[in-house]
């Protein structure tokens, strides 16, 4: 994917936000990007004004270095204008999941070192000893979000969708924009009902891969056709020439 495809996306619909899956030991792989790419992409973002907004979700190793207290990946993403970062601290990403309730301190200190830059953490079973620890925190900072994630990345969608809370900010996750355009359109009118008047979001991978040649590829067409139908559910509007 060329990034001027998605600054040009981000020109007509700035809602929408492009995240950027981190990985060192498997970078530039299919869904990883490489540090070159990652450059690139910034330069791009630098042309909009500030228009396109970037996440950086980490996995493996970048992960247990901001947990143990490491701000340096943060320090850097900022530079580059990233204005979320979400930690895959599971498993199947490759991240250290063993003991996650001994991060908790360390990990609120880095999100108040940076108070510009909202980190999400996963919300999973799996991840219980990490976000139940962080959310019961006596002054939880107002730059962490929870992303409700029991899926865990794999594109399964849930039997319910948690009802929003009013301490901080959430989005959903689990196999959204699968099974065609009218259980996508069924599933985001469901986050809305949940969502109870709050700014919420949502977030896709799995729908927005294709295979070309061979290849997984991130895939722009599948990405409008959400946006399409985000439209007819009163989410965005598209530009007045479409």
């Amino acid at each position: 994917m060329d990034p001027k495809h998605l600054g040009i996306s981000s020109r007509w619909y700035p809602l929408v936000e492009f995240a950027i899956w981190m990985r060192q030991d498997v970078a530039g792989q299919p869904r990883y990007a490489s540090p070159a790419w990652i450059q690139k992409l910034a330069a791009v973002q630098a042309k909009t004004g500030g228009i396109m907004r970037l996440a950086a979700h980490l996995s493996g190793k970048l992960v247990t270095e901001v947990l143990n207290g490491d701000d340096g990946i943060i320090k850097r993403l900022d530079e580059m204008k990233f204005k979320r970062v979400q930690l895959n601290s599971t498993a199947i990403n490759g991240a250290n999941t063993h003991e996650l309730e001994k991060y908790v301190e360390s990990f609120l200190c880095v999100a108040t070192k940076h108070p510009g830059i909202e980190i999400i953490l996963q919300r999973s079973e799996e991840t219980r000893p990490l976000w139940e620890g962080v959310l019961a925190a006596e002054n939880l900072p107002s730059n962490v979000s929870i992303l409700f994630d029991e899926s865990k990345g794999m594109g399964i969608v849930p039997e319910s969708w948690p009802t929003a809370p009013t301490q901080y900010r959430v989005g959903y996750a689990g196999g959204i924009g699968l099974g065609g355009r009218d259980l996508t359109k069924k599933t985001l009118k469901d986050i809305l009902k949940v969502g109870n008047g709050q700014e919420v979001w949502v977030s896709m991978e799995t729908s927005m891969r294709c295979t070309k040649n061979g290849k997984d590829f991130f895939d722009i067409d599948k990405c409008y056709e959400v946006l399409d139908v985000a439209s007819e559910c009163s989410i965005l509007l598209h530009p007045s020439f479409i």
